[in-house]
C-alpha cells in the first residue's frame, strides 16, 4: 500500500505562526488478521513561508545634507501580527555627542519615533522624514544610524 499526504490550509493566512508539527496515525482497519490493528506514526511539518520582519522603502539615495532636504522612510510589516506590535525608531546618540538625525512626521520632530502596526494596517508604509540636524560646526561627510525596534505595546 502507497501512501501520497499533502497538507493545505486552504488559505494564505499571511500570518508568521511557524511551522506545525502534525502526528499522522495511520491504522488498519479490516478483517484480515494480518493488518488488524497495524499502526504506523509518521511526523509532518506543515511549513509556515511567513517571516518576520518589516519592509522599508526610501525615497532618494542621495546624502542627507545638514540645511538640505529631508529623506523620507517609509516602513511596514512584512507579515500580519496574532497582535499589535510597536516599531521604534531611535537615533542613537554616541556618549558626549549631538544628534546629527532628528525623525519628524507632520506634527513632531525627535530623536525617536513611534509607529503602531496592527493586523488592519500591517501591510500599509507609514512614513517618517529624517533630517541631518544643523549643528554649525563643520565636519566632513559622516555617518549616523537610525535603529528601528520592535515591541509589544
Amino acid at each position: 500500500v502507497i501512501f501520497s499526504i499533502g497538507f493545505e490550509t486552504n488559505q494564505n493566512d499571511r500570518q508568521v505562526t511557524g511551522d506545525i508539527p502534525i502526528e499522522l496515525v495511520i491504522t488498519a482497519v479490516t478483517q484480515d488478521v494480518q493488518y488488524t490493528g497495524l499502526t504506523k506514526i509518521l511526523d509532518l511539518v506543515a511549513g509556515d513561508e511567513h517571516k518576520l520582519g518589516f519592509v522599508t522603502e526610501i525615497n532618494t539615495e542621495s546624502l542627507l545634507e545638514e540645511g538640505g532636504n529631508d529623506i523620507t522612510v517609509g516602513v511596514k510589516l512584512a507579515s500580519k501580527p496574532l497582535s499589535a506590535i510597536r516599531l521604534l525608531l531611535t537615533v542613537p546618540v554616541p556618549n558626549s555627542a549631538a544628534a546629527q538625525i532628528a525623525i519628524k512626521n507632520a506634527t513632531s520632530t525627535g530623536s525617536a519615533f513611534d509607529l503602531t502596526f496592527t493586523y488592519i494596517n500591517w501591510d500599509v508604509f507609514q512614513y517618517v522624514n529624517l533630517t541631518a540636524i544643523d549643528n554649525v560646526v563643520f565636519e566632513q561627510v559622516h555617518s549616523a544610524t537610525v535603529r528601528l525596534t520592535g515591541s509589544l505595546p
